[in-house]
């Protein structure tokens, strides 16, 4: 049962657990799965493109050696400090502004607008925060496996439930239950391994994984959050496992293997892209970006593929890439433009511009990132919080 906690306030802090799977599902995926940025753009592999722009940036915040793990970007207005018992609101430039006491043992994070849901990854305690605090708090009766929050702060929860291969469990934004969907034994059932809700909050992408043939079977699911009810159902060829699930909107979605780019549109599935190695990708507003690495013997590149609606056909042939330099790690999306950090520093892609780069040259390594508006990028490092005004 959810419990409001809307109107007080406590000092302290908190940090972040990442979403997890049972010890089977786990064994699958560590065989297959890889590390998985977003999207970026499309420039020839041999065609010599401009120079990046060089940017400029505002020092907001040091931090000491070690500190910046607890930290995060959240808004125009807040970083967060994070730890296992407390969450601190502070400002841009360090003031701690209202803090909440937590209870967490392995703590994770999902960020969709205003919102951030925290969980204990295996364990039962969940916590909803925006932009004005802690809105309600709750505990399941069984273990945290993955969380997901929406733009309108809907949440939902995967859960190890020892009599059924898995709960998936919506709750609206002020903690009311709306749907438990308990996952039986059939033919066409399987374990969740990820869940994303669309932009506009009305529908829940759903992947499972069925293990009951001789090879694995993807499911993928999609839940109508008005009706409270499955919406759609999309058996995928092949035996991959897709541990990525990007909702592009309530027609589309992208699941993403280690090799492999499936879209799901309507009721049909195909797939979209075949590389060598995929490491990240992200769906943003006009097009989907990956880095990866298109064929064996490539360097790591980002790759920017335009959204064709209808697409039925496999996209083949040489990609264009945007040369990012070596070891690209982190990719993420936001307010129509794409972010890459190297160790060099950051690339920024407008997908409205997307023949041209930005580039922010950066002296210790990038550890988080978010755009907090459609022209400032936040960046947490290892011993500082910048802003970046793109």
């Amino acid at each position: 049962m959810a419990k409001s906690f809307k109107n007080k306030t406590y000092k302290l802090s908190g940090s972040l657990l990442l979403p997890g799977l049972t010890f089977f599902l786990a064994l699958l995926i560590m065989a297959v799965l890889l590390v998985l940025p977003q999207d970026k753009l499309l420039a020839g592999k041999n065609q010599a493109s401009a120079p990046p722009v060089e940017l400029n940036s505002q020092v907001l915040l040091s931090l000491n050696k070690g500190e910046s793990d607890r930290y995060y970007p959240y808004s125009d207005q807040y970083l967060l400090r994070l730890s296992n018992d407390l969450v601190t609101y502070l400002t841009l430039t360090g003031r701690e502004e209202m803090s909440f006491p937590i209870q967490v043992n392995n703590l994770y994070m999902d960020q969709a607008g205003s919102y951030f849901l925290i969980g204990d990854l295996g364990g039962y305690n969940f916590y909803l925060f925006d932009q004005e605090g802690l809105q309600y708090y709750g505990r399941t009766d069984e273990p945290i496996e993955a969380l997901s929050v929406s733009p309108t702060g809907a949440s939902s929860f995967i859960l190890n439930e020892a009599t059924s291969k898995g709960i998936v469990r919506i709750l609206d934004e002020k903690g009311k239950h709306l749907l438990d969907w308990r996952i039986r034994d059939r033919l066409y059932s399987g374990y969740p391994l990820n869940m994303a809700f669309t932009p506009d909050g009305k529908f829940l992408d759903v992947s499972l994984i069925n293990t009951d043939g001789a090879s694995l079977g993807p499911i993928y699911y999609q839940i109508d959050l008005e009706a409270l009810q499955l919406s759609k159902a999309v058996y995928l060829d092949g035996d991959l496992l897709y541990p990525l699930l990007l909702a592009k909107d309530a027609n589309t979605a992208y699941l993403v293997s280690s090799s492999h780019v499936v879209k799901v549109e309507e009721l049909k599935s195909n797939v979209l892209l075949e590389f060598s190695e995929i490491y990240d990708a992200v769906p943003g507003e006009k097009g989907l970006g990956i880095l990866g690495r298109q064929t064996e013997g490539d360097e790591k590149r980002f790759y920017y593929i335009p959204y064709v609606e209808g697409q039925t056909h496999p996209i083949e042939g040489n990609l264009q890439a945007k040369e990012i330099g070596r070891d690209a790690y982190l990719l993420i999306k936001g307010h129509g433009k794409m972010a890459l950090a190297n160790p060099e520093g950051v690339y920024i892609l407008d997908e409205n511009r997307s023949e041209a780069l930005n580039f922010l040259s950066l002296k210790s390594p990038v550890q988080k990132m978010t755009f907090i508006k459609e022209d400032v990028l936040l960046v947490i490092m290892e011993d500082q919080v910048r802003l970046v005004r793109v």
